[in-house]
């Protein structure tokens, strides 16, 4: 994933997880609307962590060829 789409996808990622975190206050638990925020959460966190490992892997293979 190029550098430019890794720093979209984060700044994404945290504005949905952010706007989740503070309407979680308002939504009764059990309603379908908290379901959704629920999983909404959860596909962000993932997300976020998969574009941080993409973005990890691919420092670490340019080290490896500027050593050799």
């Amino acid at each position: 994933m190029p550098p430019y789409i890794a720093r979209y996808v984060l700044t994404v990622c945290f504005f949905i997880i952010f706007l989740s975190l503070i309407v979680m206050n308002w939504i009764e638990r059990g309603s379908a609307e908290y379901v959704v925020n629920v999983i909404a959460l959860m596909i962000s966190i993932v997300m976020v962590l998969v574009t941080i490992y993409d973005v990890r892997r691919q420092v670490r293979v340019l080290r490896i060829k500027r050593m050799q």
